[in-house]
């Protein structure tokens, strides 16, 4: 391997091989779906470490699932002047709040004229707009 290469991001795969165990076995260690006997996980979860598996991989879960886990926030103007608002400041708490427990992130995006493209374009779930002119087209 070159100097200029990356290493290669151990998959499940091979943390099941290290662990001796089916791949659906790690895959549930990981995912929590089932139940797993305390030996086995304790034997995947060093396996994982071994190998320096950090857990799956987001972006292959987003592709899987079809859904990027990312909504957009369109805030009209420049932010500094969207976070100063005590509403905007409210709305922006509720609404973290609320992703937090479906574990979604928050994509800040400002409303610009010419940019229409950038928030349809943009690889995101869903769009908020807070305070958008008539100009935005999502």
């Amino acid at each position: 391997m070159s100097s200029q290469e990356t290493p290669r991001r151990p998959t499940i795969a091979d943390v099941a091989r290290e662990a001796g165990v089916a791949t659906s076995t790690a895959s549930v260690v990981f995912s929590g779906k089932a139940k797993v006997a305390p030996a086995t996980r304790e034997r995947v979860l060093a396996a994982a470490a071994e190998l320096g598996y950090a857990g799956p991989d987001p972006r292959a879960a987003s592709l899987r699932r079809g859904r990027s886990g990312i909504v957009a926030v369109v805030l009209e103007g420049h932010l500094r002047a969207a976070f100063l608002d005590p509403v905007t400041t409210a709305m922006m708490d509720g609404l973290t709040d609320g992703l937090a427990d479906l574990s979604a992130g928050i994509l800040l995006m400002r409303d610009e004229p010419g940019e229409g493209t950038a928030i349809a374009d943009a690889p995101v779930d869903a769009v908020v707009l807070i305070g958008c002119s008539g100009r935005t087209r999502a």
